[in-house]
């Protein structure tokens, strides 16, 4: 979990298939998952994992925005691949949770509130979704106005 609440920043990038996306339109909607990758080993098998779950239906309907900074080999279905471009709007992400400038994967509520974010490096990629699939859900449940669980 995030310390203190921390607001995701407004952000429009040019996708992977052409046309743009960003977070005004697309937060009202559901939750929101931000990665921000490199093309290490480690970001693949979290780029992964996160594709598997998101086709599975694993990740609670949330959205998945995949930050890179050069285009990957065959965008992935169900992830949405923004082109960020000298990695500014991913350092963005990054200080607005406090890490490092190194990737990081982070979950965002419907209003633009981060509760959870951590780097993927020396992460152990399967309890990393697993953990942030269940603060997706968690954050799904709240109310809007008091935060009480509406479960």
């Amino acid at each position: 979990m995030v310390p203190e609440k921390r607001l995701l920043p407004e952000f429009r990038l040019p996708t992977v298939r052409g046309g743009s996306a960003g977070t005004r339109e697309l937060l009202p909607l559901r939750e929101l998952l931000v990665a921000r990758l490199d093309g290490c080993a480690e970001c693949a098998k979290v780029r992964m994992l996160l594709e598997n779950r998101a086709r599975e239906g694993e990740l609670y309907g949330a959205l998945v925005f995949v930050l890179s900074e050069r285009p990957p080999d065959g965008a992935e279905p169900h992830l949405e691949e923004l082109l960020d471009a000298g990695g500014r709007v991913g350092a963005q992400v990054a200080q607005a949770v406090r890490l490092s400038d190194a990737p990081l994967i982070a979950a965002a509520d419907r209003y633009g509130v981060i509760w959870s974010a951590a780097p993927i490096h020396g992460a152990e990629p399967n309890a990393l979704i697993a953990d942030l699939a269940e603060t997706v859900h968690w954050i799904g449940m709240q109310c809007p106005e008091c935060g009480v669980p509406t479960w």
